[in-house]
């Protein structure tokens, strides 16, 4: 995993086309009976293990380079674009998109990365889904330069998982400087908490501006 105290850069593209694979396994919490699975269930007790487990996958899916991505940027005059070739100049975007599939081509993850014109800080918001689409996590990386404890740069960790009902059922957030080490949270001014909690992919897309891209995703 990646270190949130090196600036995520200005722009990343990618246009991988190899399969993922199908984070199917750990969304299926039944046994291997053929036994129909009753019509009404107590809560899952172990629902947070699961969903965290579920997210590491698809985030080893893609650090790995084993899933089929697509790059969009919002240009500055407001039109969504697909970026189909990585020497694109960033600075035409205030922001980039990253849709992200399985080997099925079910969407499993998206990103929005604000573009920072100055370089000297670094946002993005993932939203993670799935088997039936539904948002089931989103997790908030900010790190600026700009600290407002002492001279150092700083950076603010979000996770938040979602049951199918879009109820919250963990909320952590973490503020840390130099060496990953943990400050206190009035260290960062807070930035970008005005992103969309949608409840599936499709929303996200519709909401994005990129269900309406030449063809469907």
């Amino acid at each position: 995993p990646y270190s949130i105290f090196k600036l995520i850069p200005a722009l990343f593209i990618v246009n991988i086309m190899v399969a993922c694979n199908n984070n199917e396994s750990i969304n299926n919490n039944s046994s291997p009976a053929s036994k129909p699975a009753p019509a009404s269930r107590l809560p899952e007790p172990d629902i947070l293990q699961r969903l965290t487990t579920q997210k590491d996958l698809i985030d080893t899916m893609l650090y790995n380079a084993v899933c089929t991505s697509e790059s969009f940027g919002l240009t500055t005059e407001g039109k969504v674009i697909k970026i189909a070739d990585e020497q694109e100049e960033s600075d035409m975007f205030s922001t980039i998109y990253l849709v992200v599939k399985n080997k099925l081509g079910a969407i499993v993850r998206i990103s929005e990365s604000p573009y920072s014109q100055s370089g000297d800080w670094s946002v993005s918001v993932i939203y993670y889904f799935d088997k039936n689409n539904r948002t089931f996590a989103l997790e908030k990386n900010y790190a600026t330069f700009h600290s407002l404890c002492n001279d150092e740069a700083v950076a603010e960790q979000r996770t938040i998982f979602y049951d199918k009902n879009m109820n919250t059922i963990n909320n952590v957030r973490i503020v840390t400087g130099d060496g990953n080490r943990v400050v206190a949270d009035s260290c960062i001014v807070p930035f970008y908490d005005d992103y969309a909690v949608l409840p599936d992919a499709g929303a996200f897309l519709k909401h994005f501006g990129i269900d309406t891209i030449g063809r469907k995703l």
